[in-house]
């Protein structure tokens, strides 16, 4: 499962510790994205971390997300997964 976070102020370390508490294996990218301000249509750039989960996480989107969410103050985040094995391991 991959999932893409930004924030103006994001420290993908700190991102990584969280997943740590919560046990959760997975690898966090640093990266940098321009972004086009939809208040006066100017470009920033905004700090991010692409987040690869080793394993799908049925609970991510219900439990793990909210919590992401409020502690690094995020609007929204893109998640891509892909599954191939058991429906009864999902």
């Amino acid at each position: 499962m991959n999932v893409n976070i930004s924030s103006s102020r994001l420290n993908c370390e700190h991102v990584a510790r969280f997943f740590c508490e919560k046990m959760i294996e997975c690898k966090v990218t640093p990266n940098t994205s321009v972004v086009i301000s939809k208040h006066d249509n100017q470009p920033y750039l905004e700090s991010g971390c692409s987040i690869k989960i080793n394993r799908y996480n049925k609970d991510f989107v219900n439990k793990t997300w909210p919590e992401l969410k409020n502690r690094f103050n995020i609007e929204c985040s893109h998640i891509n997964f892909e599954y191939d094995g058991c429906i009864n391991k999902l």
